[in-house]
């Protein structure tokens, strides 16, 4: 065992070995502690949440976010080299109306998702539809734990890809009834465009639109937030009416993607657990528009 997966696995252990009834009480700390450390993360947060909530506290939601996401470490390393059984009921899956019947005629997923609750919880849950899961994804967590994290998603059920793979393989997987996850809170994607979201420009991939116009598969937004200690609900639902009929509308297809993600970020003041600015600087936006 390599010294990665070592310190990966003892830290997973300490983290099963801590009851989950402790976590926010940890969580205060760490995000105390991380904010002193790397000020340039809280000031991400904190721009984000100014952007989002002008008349609210910026300083608190961004306190909120870093205690997410303090939270959400915790739990990652608690489920890394834990099997599935009892997942199910850890963490259940609910599918909004026609995906599974779309899924049963053969058609693929594309599903987005979001720097909120436990995205990592959730891209597990999509094992459980039973077809080969892709997730598209930036290299994550510490550069020393990424080949023992890979293995780990892989141990799930998850393949891991670059966001600058080449669409074709991802487009013949879809037509084969894959399962596609995205994140698209990021702004690292090859192909991005410009978007309004909460009436502010952000970068956003156009991947999942173009992916599932091409391929004719559904495009949902996924989420999975906690709900009790070690206890989680993820939800699955169609944008765009891609569950009735495949949409070739790529840039309808975005436009849904963006209105979902408005959504869910307008939800949930200092769940967001993004730590570097995200809207473009409006002096910026303005100067874009009009050129």
């Amino acid at each position: 065992m390599s010294r990665p997966s070592v310190s990966l696995t003892l830290l997973s252990r300490l983290a099963r070995a801590i009851p989950a009834s402790w976590d926010d009480a940890l969580a205060r700390g760490v995000a105390a502690a991380a904010a002193l450390v790397m000020p340039e993360r809280h000031a991400g947060a904190r721009a984000n949440a100014a952007a989002l909530f002008p008349e609210q506290d910026a300083e608190s939601i961004a306190r909120r976010a870093e205690r997410a996401y303090a939270r959400f470490l915790m739990e990652y390393l608690r489920e890394v080299g834990r099997g599935s059984a009892g997942e199910a009921t850890r963490n259940p899956l609910t599918i909004g109306p026609g995906v599974e019947e779309a899924l049963a005629a053969g058609r693929g997923l594309v599903m987005c998702t979001a720097h909120l609750g436990n995205w990592e919880m959730g891209a597990r849950a999509l094992a459980r539809l039973g077809r080969p899961v892709t997730i598209v994804a930036e290299p994550q967590y510490a550069p020393s734990w990424r080949a023992a994290v890979r293995a780990s998603k892989r141990a799930g059920g998850m393949e891991v890809v670059a966001p600058d793979v080449s669409p074709r393989p991802l487009v013949r997987a879809l037509e084969q009834g894959a399962v596609i996850g995205l994140l698209i809170d990021v702004m690292h994607y090859a192909h991005g465009r410009v978007t309004r979201v909460a009436g502010l420009d952000a970068p956003l991939p156009t991947g999942p639109a173009r992916l599932a116009a091409l391929s004719g598969a559904v495009l949902a937004g996924g989420t999975c937030f906690r709900v009790a200690p070690d206890r989680f609900a993820s939800q699955l639902a169609a944008l765009a009416g891609t569950e009735r009929a495949p949409v070739r509308d790529a840039d309808a297809l975005h436009a849904a993607c963006a209105r979902w993600l408005e959504d869910l970020l307008l939800a949930h003041p200092g769940e967001w657990c993004l730590f570097r600015p995200f809207f473009e600087p409006a002096g910026l936006a303005r100067a874009r528009r009009a050129a």
